[in-house]
């Protein structure tokens, strides 16, 4: 909760430079970058994320092809390891989980994830 609402507050921090290349400007600063990694951990809370998302796609990957539980609706997935995925890419940019500060760090975590299932995929497929 707190780091959400500091984000909030460093987000309207950044709305007051005048152009995108002054926050670019900004967050290159030695002193934000050491304020950005060491007041919040943010490796610390990217590799929770990290370590939620994997390991429920992991275990939705040992039990692929199980029919999702409850309602679908016409958007829902019909397997299991699919449905997970989604799942998680989409809590990957949830606005209560992402951070603008380390978008990079989402956007490979994304790329590791839809990596995991495609090397899951061809080991099925050539099974």
């Amino acid at each position: 909760f707190f780091v959400m609402k500091e984000m909030e507050f460093l987000s309207k921090f950044e709305q007051q430079c005048r152009t995108q290349v002054s926050v670019k400007r900004l967050r290159a600063r030695p002193d934000y970058i050491s304020f950005m990694t060491k007041k919040w951990g943010l490796n610390v809370y990217i590799q929770i994320r990290f370590q939620e998302m994997a390991s429920r796609l992991e275990k939705a990957l040992h039990c692929p092809f199980e029919e999702v539980e409850g309602k679908l609706s016409d958007e829902s997935f019909r397997v299991a390891a699919i449905q997970t995925l989604w799942q998680c890419l989409l809590r990957c940019w949830d606005k209560d989980v992402f951070l603008p500060a380390i978008a990079h760090r989402f956007w490979k975590l994304t790329l590791q994830l839809l990596s995991r299932y495609s090397s899951w995929l061809s080991t099925v497929q050539t099974s």
